[in-house]
């Protein structure tokens, strides 16, 4: 599932990839961006709201961390291995 696929989340949280899943929108803003920019990726990404408590709004630090760190990651290695499978 991609470089994105090897997200670790403290406490057990699981993590989730697909690829070509088409979310609520149908990918308008995937399609306006890749015609108008030309040689552009774009990885739609969504993030449950597992680094809060949805009801109380009470914010969990330490898998924001988890999660930043590893997009700051993750992304740039994914973007390469797109690049060079030369789609």
């Amino acid at each position: 599932q991609g470089k994105l696929g090897q997200m670790h989340l403290p406490h057990g949280i699981k993590s989730s990839t697909g690829i070509n899943d088409t979310f609520q929108g149908n990918g308008f803003f995937l399609k306006y961006i890749t015609t108008t920019f030309p040689n552009t990726l774009v990885l739609a990404t969504e993030i449950a709201k597992v680094y809060c408590d949805e009801y109380t709004g009470i914010i969990f630090p330490e898998v924001v961390r988890a999660v930043s760190n590893q997009l700051k990651e993750l992304i740039p290695l994914q973007a390469k291995e797109f690049e060079e499978a030369e789609l």
